[in-house]
C-alpha cells in the first residue's frame, strides 16, 4: 500500500522535530552503513535494502522507528514513502501501519482483521432503508 505525499509529508514534519542526540545519529547512520548503504547516494533500490536489513537483523520496533526518523530527517520523501509503505514480512501490513500499532515488520504475524490495520480511514457503511414510499 503506497502512502500518498500528504501522508509521506506529515511523516518526514515529525521526523524532523525528533531531537536525536549525535550519538543517536551515529547508531543509526552506523546500522545504514552496516546495510551496505551510502546515505548521500541512496537510490529506490537502497530502500529496499534497508528494510531488509531490519528484518535480517532483528531489530526492535523502537528502533526501527528511530531509524525510519533519522532517515526522513535525511533522505528524498519518494524513498522515504518506500521504506514506509514496504512489507518486508509479508503480512500484509505496510511498515508505518506495523509501527504505528506496535505490531512487528519484521515477523510474520496471524493479523486476524488486516483490513482495518491495513488503512486508517474509518469506513462508513451505508444502511439500506425498508420504507417504501
Amino acid at each position: 500500500m503506497e502512502l500518498d505525499s500528504k501522508q509521506v509529508n506529515s511523516i518526514i514534519a515529525r521526523a524532523k522535530q525528533e531531537n536525536l542526540t549525535e550519538e543517536e545519529v551515529k547508531v543509526y547512520d552506523s546500522f545504514i552503513a552496516e546495510a551496505g548503504v551510502k546515505l548521500n547516494e541512496i537510490t529506490l533500490n537502497d530502500a529496499d535494502t534497508i528494510v531488509r536489513h531490519f528484518h535480517s537483523s532483528g531489530a526492535t520496533n523502537e528502533f526501527i522507528a528511530n531509524s525510519v526518523n533519522r532517515l526522513a530527517q535525511l533522505l528524498p520523501a519518494n524513498i522515504t514513502a518506500r521504506i514506509l509503505s514496504s512489507d518486508n514480512d509479508s503480512d500484509g501490513v505496510p511498515l508505518y501501519r506495523e509501527l504505528e500499532l506496535g505490531t512487528s515488520p519484521t515477523k510474520n504475524e496471524n493479523i486476524v482483521n488486516r483490513e482495518s490495520l491495513i488503512s486508517p480511514i474509518n469506513k462508513i457503511q451505508s444502511k439500506k432503508s425498508d420504507l417504501e414510499l
